[in-house]
């Protein structure tokens, strides 16, 4: 996690570098190329599809550096984005008996899948509030996963605990997901180089994040029996709020 973080801020570094070689904004669009690039980060609700039941939502963050094209008259530019983000779900705490009467209550636990996410779209301006710009964006995701908590699952013993959730397994968990970006946002002017941005982003997933199959004779310490865990296949829904700084940086083209 350290090694990637550093090399983010190499990344972030590096843009600055090469976009102090340009002079400042002295002369028209039509005369001058260039780009936009920042980082914005926030609080990401994580929901998960288990297949059978829904999980209750997962309170995480996310952070991503990104680089965008100058827009076309001021309206429409495509975006790159390379972040970690936190998907997942929860389980609050539940009770239950077995067939022999034995009470069991569940604890209250968060499933996390730490995921690093590059994302590439468009985004176009469709109105002016006053000095804002509001605009919407499209996108699609590609997601690496480098992390679970779920191994701490994996130490609870008990069948009729474990059975509530998935299990700490590269055969099970998915490493690479798919999914698409659908967002809107608003950039507020701080000067003629930055820009402040709010933004509201629904990801959905297209593949599984996890694709357990069923288990079959697990024996069942309250009858001794053999039993089966039930399949699971989770499919990430994420909801994003997210803040940010946008940096302009123009460059004239010398023959």
């Amino acid at each position: 996690m350290r090694r990637f973080i550093g090399l983010l801020a190499l990344w972030f570094v590096g843009i600055g570098l090469v976009s102090a070689q340009s002079d400042p904004f002295d002369v028209d669009y039509e005369d001058e190329g260039g780009y936009l690039f920042g980082v914005k980060g926030g609080v990401t609700l994580g929901t998960q599809n288990w297949g059978s039941f829904e999980r209750e939502p997962l309170i995480g963050y996310h952070g991503d550096l990104f680089i965008e094209s100058l827009p076309e008259l001021e309206k429409f530019s495509l975006w790159a984005q390379l972040g970690y983000h936190q998907r997942g779900s929860s389980l609050q705490r539940q009770i239950g008996a077995s067939v022999t009467g034995q009470v069991f209550t569940t604890p209250a636990q968060s499933f996390i899948f730490e995921n690093i996410v590059l994302g590439l779209g468009g985004k176009q301006v469709f109105a002016y509030l006053g000095a804002a710009d509001a605009y919407w964006l499209l996108g699609l995701r590609a997601e690496y996963n480098i992390d679970t908590n779920l191994d701490e699952f994996d130490r609870i013993s008990d069948f009729a605990q474990r059975r509530f959730f998935p299990f700490e397994s590269y055969d099970f968990i998915n490493r690479f997901v798919f999914g698409v970006s659908v967002g809107a946002g608003l950039s507020f002017p701080l000067g003629e180089s930055t820009d402040v941005l709010l933004e509201l982003n629904i990801q959905p997933d297209f593949t599984l994040q996890y694709n357990q199959p069923e288990i079959g004779n697990v024996i069942n310490p309250f009858t001794s029996v053999p039993t089966s865990i039930p399949a699971r296949q989770i499919r990430n829904i994420s909801i994003e709020l997210s803040a940010g700084f946008r940096f302009r940086r123009r460059i004239i083209y010398i023959d």
